[in-house]
């Protein structure tokens, strides 16, 4: 649930630097959100009490959205409405001005955009370049999924449109699809995050094995796309591999089963080990991708089956997610701990379908207490006439009279204002159907009831509409107020690459490898030595002599350095051939 007496969200890690100093509380009352009543209206039924004295980290947190095949656009099959009409679409964009500065997901392919290489000679980014305008004219901040592939890279004819969007690449395409994507990212220097791929689509079984997720050929794919966006594009910040996160109720036996567990979930074991496959093997990366929600699936009704018994509970997911990742070894999965981690596809469903935008809510700011730094709310636009989408729009779909505001947005808009960046998160405890993530300035309520209800929040008292979701200045005289609290946020710089790294034959059965030191803001804490893709050692120190080569045999030896943070530097990569074996004498 929410920052209790315990501490604050499942998996929430301390933050680290540069010290940021926040102020004091402000002498006022002022409640932004839906489902105000009152102050101090009935008998208190919870109560929220903030430590001032007890920070639990600090924002990183900017929210967003994924563009979808109903996103300003007519689709009657899947969207309820066969035009877009005009006024609602521009009412639509103001909602998303109002919200302000919200990361916004664009495929590359697929939901609703047009193949952007039709075949092998032929581009057309117009869809792509249409949306990417519209998130410049809202004020949002652009990034492009890299997914999914055009159709006859992917099983389907040259030519095809929406024939393969469930498919993979086939391997002899990689490369192809490596310069598409380099390609793009030259033609939009505005967008400066790229994610490859989107929820390990078509690699849910390995050579027909669905015990094993195919996480080799989404790495193989992965570091030829990061190798040719960073060759055009240093500045680019390229990131994976978003595998869903499975869940399943703990009452169920399933066929793979991980020990993450919270709230009556337990995740599946299969995407964590694809996570883990490509942490290890990954050439780089900027930051971290996961994919996934709070609802738990029912082996007995297949893939499908009943979302969530506890929408407001099960929204503790998202923190022991993030505890699972941030826990591994960064020496065997270089940037685990550290990696900036990105929410895509990133869904939340209430029980019984009833008061999304507050189950929305409450998932959402578990994300935000996890340490993450987005979630991408899938569905932004409402269907046909109405708000519902996934569960729960930002607007309702642009058909006559549309494009308005939904409950979720002044949520969206509430997290984005009082918890920016750099807001320090302070613990609270509380009792009653009620939950709070606070600031130095601000606490955020959440009635979890379909009643009103009467919230004794530290010395003020708040009365709650049914299931209303309200932003809350603290009250109370300036200078009994905590003083500014230093909150360091998480250390993410990576160290400079190794220079001057050339392996030397020395004998027909060993090569010799060194390179000049790297630096880093902290420290250097090591380096970590590739033949062939493959970690052959990690050092303390800049020299190596590799003594199990084959005579003869060609190598590619990698090095990249690491500090304690986890954060890694550029693969720095050497290719050489062994001596041949000495001739036998006489």
């Amino acid at each position: 649930m929410f920052p209790s007496s315990m501490g604050g969200f499942p998996g929430q890690r301390p933050a680290a630097k540069p010290l940021v100093f926040l102020g004091v509380m402000v002498a006022i009352t002022l409640v932004v959100g839906l489902g105000l009543v009152g102050l101090g209206r009935a008998a208190t039924q919870a109560s929220v009490v903030v430590d001032y004295t007890k920070p639990i980290g600090a924002s990183n947190f900017t929210p967003g959205y994924s563009f979808d095949r109903c996103t300003f656009q007519a689709d009657t099959a899947h969207c309820g409405r066969s035009a877009v009409d005009t006024a609602a679409a521009a009412s639509a964009r103001q909602v998303l001005t109002d919200t302000g500065g919200l990361v916004a997901d664009v495929p590359l392919y697929g939901s609703g955009g047009t193949n952007p290489q039709p075949n092998p000679g032929a581009f057309n980014d117009a869809d792509l370049t249409a949306r990417l305008s519209i998130v410049k004219a809202t004020g949002g901040t652009p990034m492009i999924t890299l997914c999914c592939g055009p159709d006859w890279m992917a099983g389907g004819a040259v030519g095809a449109t929406g024939t393969t969007e469930g498919n993979f690449l086939l391997p002899q395409y990689y490369g192809q699809f490596a310069a598409l994507a380099a390609r793009v990212a030259q033609a939009h220097p505005e967008v400066k995050r790229f994610l490859v791929w989107h929820d390990f689509v078509g690699l849910y079984a390995t050579n027909g094995d669905f015990s094993r997720w195919d996480a080799a050929a989404y790495t193989t794919l992965y570091n030829q796309v990061y190798d040719a966006i960073k060759a055009v594009r240093p500045d680019a910040e390229v990131g994976g591999p978003a595998p869903p996160l499975v869940a399943w109720t703990l009452d169920q036996k399933i066929p793979y089963p991980s020990a993450v567990k919270a709230a009556g979930l337990q995740l599946d074991q299969r995407p964590l080990d694809a996570l883990q496959y490509w942490l290890a093997h990954k050439h780089g990366t900027d930051f971290v991708a996961l994919s996934g929600g709070n609802s738990a699936n029912n082996i007995d009704a297949g893939s499908g089956g009943a979302y969530t018994a506890d929408g407001y509970g099960m929204c503790d997911v998202f923190g022991a997610a993030t505890g699972w990742l941030r826990s591994l070894d960064p020496t065997t999965y270089p940037g685990a701990p550290s990696l900036p981690l990105l929410w895509s596809g990133w869904n939340a469903y209430p029980a019984g379908g009833s008061a999304p935008a507050a189950t929305m809510a409450q998932c959402l700011a578990a994300t935000l207490a996890s340490g993450a730094t987005t979630a991408l709310v899938a569905g932004p636009e409402g269907l046909g006439s109405g708000p519902r989408s996934q569960p729960e729009s930002l607007w309702t779909g642009t058909v006559p009279g549309g494009g308005q505001p939904t409950d979720l947005q002044p949520v969206i808009q509430g997290l984005r204002t009082n918890f920016k960046p750099g807001t320090a998160l302070y613990r609270t405890a509380t009792s009653g159907p009620v939950s709070a993530l606070a600031s130095a300035t601000t606490t955020m309520l959440i009635n979890h009831t379909a009643s009103e209800l009467s919230v004794r929040l530290d010395d003020q008292s708040v009365t709650l509409g049914p299931a209303a979701v309200v932003f809350v200045a603290h009250t109370g005289d300036a200078a009994k107020a905590p003083p500014p609290v230093p909150v360091a946020a998480p250390d993410a710089t990576r160290p400079t690459s190794p220079t001057g790294f050339a392996p030397v034959v020395v004998a027909d059965r060993q090569i010799a490898v060194s390179w000049r030191p790297a630096e880093d803001d902290v420290a250097v804490k090591g380096y970590r030595l590739y033949r062939d893709n493959q970690v052959l050692t990690n050092l303390a120190t800049t020299t190596f002599i590799d003594q199990t080569v084959t005579p003869g045999q060609a190598y590619t030896y990698g090095v990249e350095a690491f500090d304690s943070a986890g954060n890694n530097s550029d693969r720095v990569v050497f290719n050489v051939r062994a001596a041949p074996s000495a001739p036998l004498a006489p």
